[in-house]
């Protein structure tokens, strides 16, 4: 059975394997921000991928916390699976990779730090992908940040492979994302729209997010009537999934007041460089869930919750509709919403 360890430090002691540090500083307002960022450079070991599950195993030890945002329990098994390589992974940077929009900005999109690290490697490996709203920005984001583009990017297939000479990013906390996005993604795609600054260049804007195709449930049931309730108040109404990606990027980074009902959409957070306050309406059932709330952690944003109540014709549990009494946004404070 293959040991599960809590950080990286037992894998290096092995020797097969060294523990990389990088730390990253990007301005936040006034303030300077460091994500410190962790990899493990494997020069002998084990891949082990299986289902979307992808694990190194160095000296028959891995690490689930530091390189999966899945929880164990969802691969009963993985740590027995037999470690019988049938390929090999040599001179790479690997990345699980996650085809969730959140996932992938939160969790995954920060290890693409340590490219310019790895770069003499000349390839990325990935098992789960990358949303393909962000595939084409992505490429050509990752083209500028080495000194020989471009970047191969291949995926793996499920299987075990031998190492050599292979980069495992860890997964930082989400709170560190909007390092990595406003150090590499922000300016890439500024530059790219001969942008320096959109909110200033463009104009601000106070944005209100829409929940559209939910097939996961959680419908605020009187959107529109909210949504009116905002309009009047000066926001423009937004469905951000069917906009191209990089669409997404600069309308997120002109706001200065955001609102909106609680979904994947809310990971545009981490564009928001201007944004002042948020204000997310979620379902009664997320109490106590932080997942957007992380991403605006480390800034200056001020995060709110209003949570609304559950819809008595819809079905009960997690993925229940519910709707929110006006009255709600009423009693708040109006410098919320920029009033």
């Amino acid at each position: 059975m293959i040991e599960n360890v809590a950080d990286l430090r037992p894998l290096a002691e092995t020797g097969d394997a060294e523990v990389l540090s990088l730390p990253v500083h990007v301005a936040v307002g006034k303030n300077t921000l460091t994500a410190p960022y962790a990899a493990l450079r494997v020069r002998r070991g084990k891949l082990l991928i299986w289902n979307e599950a992808a694990l190194p195993v160095v000296g028959n030890k891995t690490s689930v916390a530091q390189f999966m945002d899945l929880q164990l329990q969802k691969f009963p098994g993985l740590l027995d699976r037999p470690l019988q390589a049938t390929s090999a992974l040599r001179g790479a940077m690997f990345v699980g990779g996650n085809g969730n929009y959140y996932h992938f900005l939160a969790n995954y999109f920060p290890m693409f730090a340590f490219l310019p690290e790895a770069s003499d490697r000349g390839a990325v490996a990935i098992r789960n992908g990358m949303p393909p709203s962000v595939h084409d920005t992505l490429r050509e984001l990752l083209a500028t940040m080495v000194p020989n583009p471009p970047v191969d990017i291949s995926v793996l297939e499920p299987g075990v492979y031998d190492l050599e000479d292979v980069v495992f990013p860890a997964i930082a906390p989400a709170e560190f994302a909007c390092v990595a996005v406003r150090r590499w993604l922000l300016p890439f795609v500024f530059r790219k729209h001969g942008l320096t600054d959109p909110q200033r260049e463009r104009g601000p804007l106070k944005v209100f997010i829409r929940r559209e195709g939910a097939n996961t449930g959680r419908n605020l049931v009187n959107q529109d009537e909210v949504q009116a309730w905002f309009t009047a108040r000066g926001y423009t109404a937004v469905n951000p999934g069917p906009l191209p990606f990089e669409e997404q990027v600069l309308l997120f980074a002109r706001a200065s007041h955001i609102a909106g009902v609680e979904g994947a959409a809310f990971t545009n957070l981490l564009f928001a460089i201007h944004a002042r306050q948020i204000l997310m309406i979620a379902s009664p059932m997320l109490r106590g869930e932080r997942s957007m709330a992380k991403l605006v952690k480390r800034c200056d944003a001020t995060f709110h919750t209003l949570y609304g109540d559950m819809d008595s014709s819809s079905a009960a549990g997690r993925n229940g509709d519910y709707h929110l009494p006006l009255s709600a946004l009423t009693k708040a404070d109006p410098a919320v919403f920029g009033g």
